[in-house]
C-alpha cells in the first residue's frame, strides 16, 4: 500500500493512519464474509479471564498440504505490554486478529490459534508473558497429543514475540520446553517466527513507563530482554540443547524503526553463530503495524509476506 511508505517509521505516529488505511480494505463486503466464514471456537487455557484462545479451522480438503496432520500455528499480537487482545479494539466488526487466523487457516490449512495474555492492567509482571505462553502451549499439547503427530509453529509479533522469547529462553521454563521440543514430543514445536520483536529494550525511550511496569528497574529490564535471555540460555552447565531448539525466522518490516531492525539483525547473527537454525527476513513495503492488518485483505501484494512465511514454515524457501 503506497500510503504506508509516506507515514515514516515512528511506531506511535503510524498506528492511527495505518489502522485507518487497512480498515477500509478489511471492511469490503467480500473480505468480511471470507474472514467470518472460518470456523472459530473459544477456549480457556488457564483460570485468569485473559487466559483464553481462539481456534480457527477450515474443512479438510484433499491436497498435498493436508495429507499429513495439520500443523498448529499459534499467533500472538503486540501492544507494548499494555494493550491488545484476540479481537483488536479500533477495528470494527471484530475483524482483527480474526483476519490473521482466517488467512493461515484457509490459505495454508493450519489449525490457527490466537492467544491472549495478561497485560499490565491485569497485573502482568515479568515473566508472566512466558507463563501465559507456556500455559497456552500446554493446552495445545493436551489437545493434540493423541492421533497422528503434529507440528506446532509460532508467529509472535512485537511484545508478543518478547513473551514467547521469555518462554523459549528463560530458565524457569526449561521443563515445559523439554516437553514440547524433544524429538519424541507430541505435538512438537519446530519453528517460530519472531516478527518485529524488541530484542533489545530501551529503558530510557518512549517505552520506559511500560518497561518499568512490566520488567522493573533498568537492570531487570536488560536481563529480561530477548537477546540477553538467548545468550544466557546458551551458556553454562545448564545450557539449552540448541539442536532441539526451533528454527527461528527473525522478521522485520522494511519500515520498522532502527531500534527494532538493528537488534533483530544482531539477534539473528548471534543465534546462527552459536549454532541456532534460522533466517533473517524483511517484509517489503510494511511498517511495524501493517503486517498483521494486511492478511485477509485478499490483495496479493499485501498478503505476500503471509504466503512467504507459510511456505517457510512448511520447509520451502522464502
Amino acid at each position: 500500500m503506497e500510503v504506508i511508505a509516506t507515514l515514516g517509521d515512528g511506531i506511535a505516529e503510524v498506528v492511527g493512519p495505518t489502522y485507518s488505511a487497512y480498515q477500509a480494505l478489511l471492511q469490503k463486503t467480500e473480505t468480511k464474509i471470507a474472514i467470518k466464514s472460518v470456523k472459530k471456537e473459544t477456549f480457556s487455557y488457564g483460570s485468569h479471564e485473559r487466559q483464553k484462545l481462539d481456534l480457527y479451522t477450515t474443512p479438510t480438503v484433499s491436497s498435498s498440504l493436508t495429507q499429513r496432520a495439520r500443523p498448529v500455528l499459534v499467533f500472538t499480537y503486540g501492544g507494548a505490554f499494555a494493550s491488545g487482545g484476540r479481537i483488536l479494539d479500533g477495528i470494527v466488526d471484530e475483524l482483527v486478529y480474526a483476519n490473521v487466523a482466517a488467512f493461515f487457516a484457509s490459505q495454508a490449512h493450519f489449525e490457527t490459534i490466537v492467544l491472549d495474555y495478561r497485560l499490565i492492567s491485569h497485573g502482568a509482571r515479568y515473566p508472566s508473558g512466558g507463563d501465559d505462553f507456556g500455559q497456552g502451549l500446554k493446552w495445545i499439547q493436551n489437545r493434540y497429543q493423541y492421533g497422528e503427530k503434529r507440528e506446532i509453529y509460532v508467529l509472535a509479533n512485537s511484545a508478543g514475540a518478547a513473551h514467547f522469547a521469555t518462554w523459549l529462553f528463560a530458565p524457569k521454563f526449561a521443563k515445559e520446553r523439554a516437553d514440547l521440543l524433544g524429538v519424541a514430543s507430541r505435538p512438537r514445536l519446530t519453528k517460530a517466527v519472531l516478527l518485529g520483536c524488541p530484542f533489545r529494550l530501551d529503558y530510557h525511550g518512549g517505552m520506559s513507563p511500560m518497561l518499568e511496569a512490566y520488567y522493573g528497574d533498568e537492570a531487570e529490564t536488560k536481563k529480561g530482554e530477548p537477546t540477553a535471555l538467548m545468550l544466557a540460555a546458551l551458556e553454562g552447565p545448564d545450557a539449552v540443547d540448541i539442536a532441539l531448539m526451533p528454527t527461528i525466522l527473525t522478521a522485520v518490516s522494511e519500515l520498522d524503526p532502527s531500534f527494532i531492525v538493528e537488534p533483530a539483525r544482531e539477534f539473528s547473527k548471534l543465534w546462527e553463530e552459536r549454532g541456532g537454525k534460522g533466517e533473517y527476513f524483511v517484509l517489503k513495503g510494511h511498517n511495524h503495524i501493517s503486517p498483521v492488518l494486511s492478511l485477509g485483505t485478499g490483495i496479493v501484494s499485501e498478503e505476500q509476506w503471509g504466503y512467504q512465511v507459510a511456505r517457510w514454515l512448511q520447509d520451502e524457501a522464502l
